[in-house]
C-alpha cells in the first residue's frame, strides 16, 4: 500500500495508540510547506472520522486494523464512536502530562472486562485506567521516603511510590465528582504506597470543588489532598462555511 512519508507516520502512531484528535493528528501530521497531510488515509478507507462529544476523533477502519496487524502484533481493536473518543481523549491527556515533566510507566492498563465474551478474550481494547510516573522533581522525593509497601510488592501494579493511577474518559461528558470518589475508595490503600495523588482528567474541574474541599479538610497523603485534577476541556465547536467564506 503506498502511502506518503506523513500517511505512513500518522497510520503508525493511530495504529499503535489506537484513536487520536484531529488536532493532535494535524499538529504532529500536516506539512504546511510540502501540502502534505495524513488525510490521505481516509481516501485509502484506513481510518474513519467521527464526530463525538470531544470533537472530532480519528479511528482506525477494519480495513486499516486488518492492514496494521500486518506490521504489528497488537493492535487496538476500537470501532465505537465513545471507545475512540475516550482513548483519543486519554491520549491527549496523555501529551499534556508529559509536556509538564510527567512519564510513561511501565505498568499495564487496566482494560474493560467482556460483560459476555463470545471468545476466550476476557477483555476489550477500552482502557480504564493507567498508571503514569509523576516528574522527576517530585519523582526523587517520594522515592527516597520509606515504603509502606513490602519490598517483594514494589514492582507490582498499584505500589510503585511516585506513579499513580491517571482516569481519563469524555464519551459521556467526562468524570463526574460521583466517580471520582469511587475512584478514591478504590485506591485508598494504594495512595498510601504511591505517596502521591490520584489523577482525574476532567473537562471542567468546577464540580469538584466540594469533593476536592472535603479532601482538603480530611487530610491526605502528608497533609495534601489525595485527589489532584487535570483540566483537558472540550474542543470549542468549529464552524464550517458552505460556499464562499464571509471575509
Amino acid at each position: 500500500m503506498l502511502l506518503t512519508p506523513i500517511e505512513a507516520a500518522a497510520f503508525h502512531t493511530l495504529a499503535v495508540e489506537g484513536a487520536l484528535s484531529v488536532t493532535a493528528l494535524d499538529a504532529g501530521y500536516w506539512n504546511y510547506e510540502l501540502n502534505s497531510s495524513w488525510h490521505g488515509l481516509q481516501d485509502a478507507h484506513l481510518i474513519q472520522v467521527y464526530q463525538t462529544t470531544y470533537g472530532s476523533v480519528v479511528g482506525l477502519t477494519d480495513h486499516g486494523r486488518a492492514h496494521a496487524r500486518t506490521f504489528l502484533s497488537d493492535v487496538p481493536d476500537l470501532s465505537a464512536p465513545a471507545s475512540v473518543a475516550n482513548r483519543a481523549y486519554l491520549n491527549d491527556a496523555l501529551r499534556l502530562l508529559y509536556s509538564r515533566g510527567y512519564k510513561p510507566s511501565t505498568d499495564p492498563p487496566t482494560f474493560r472486562k467482556y460483560p459476555h465474551s463470545p471468545t476466550r478474550q476476557t477483555h476489550t481494547s477500552e482502557i480504564i485506567s493507567c498508571t503514569i510516573r509523576i516528574p522527576d522533581s517530585a519523582y526523587a522525593d517520594v522515592s527516597y521516603r520509606p515504603s509502606r509497601a513490602p519490598h517483594s510488592m514494589l514492582h507490582l501494579p498499584y505500589f510503585r511510590p511516585g506513579q499513580p493511577r491517571l482516569y481519563a474518559s469524555i464519551a459521556t461528558g467526562g468524570i463526574t465528582p460521583k466517580q471520582g470518589e469511587v475512584y478514591l475508595k478504590r485506591h485508598k490503600h494504594h495512595l498510601l504506597y504511591w505517596q502521591t495523588p490520584l489523577l482525574l482528567v476532567v473537562p471542567d474541574p468546577a464540580p469538584f470543588a466540594s469533593l476536592l474541599a472535603r479532601q482538603v479538610k480530611i487530610g491526605g497523603i502528608h497533609h495534601h489532598p489525595n485527589l489532584q485534577l487535570i483540566t483537558l476541556p472540550i474542543p470549542s465547536p468549529q464552524i464550517q462555511y458552505l460556499g464562499a467564506e464571509p471575509w
